[in-house]
């Protein structure tokens, strides 16, 4: 279960102990080490938000997806913008021939 602040409840089981402490708790949380600090000196990546030491290759890979998923939305937005801008001089071209039809120049 995981709450509003990224908090992981586990419930953990261990049925080698008496059944009245069989089970326990633990909070755990879940981070997806988003923004990073770089100490360009030892070489090393923290997440700001739990202190966590991170692998620097997994973080590039991690940037790297990111950027390609934004590259992908860019191409998509793009094609979007030129299909409304086909679409609207189609518009417009049936509104002047509407017009023509009817007798309005």
């Amino acid at each position: 279960m995981t709450d509003a602040d990224g908090n992981t409840t586990v419930i953990e089981a261990d049925f080698s102990r008496p059944s009245e402490s069989r089970f326990t708790l633990r909070r755990t949380h879940f981070c997806r080490h988003l923004p990073c600090e770089i100490d360009e000196n030892a070489r090393t990546v923290t997440c700001t938000l739990c202190g966590a030491v991170l692998d620097p290759f997994a973080v590039l890979v991690q940037i790297a997806v990111g950027q390609r998923t934004v590259r992908n939305y860019e191409r998509e937005a793009a094609a979007l913008v030129e299909k409304i801008n086909g679409l609207k001089a189609e518009v417009k071209r049936a509104k002047a021939a509407k017009r023509r039809a009817e007798g309005n120049p």
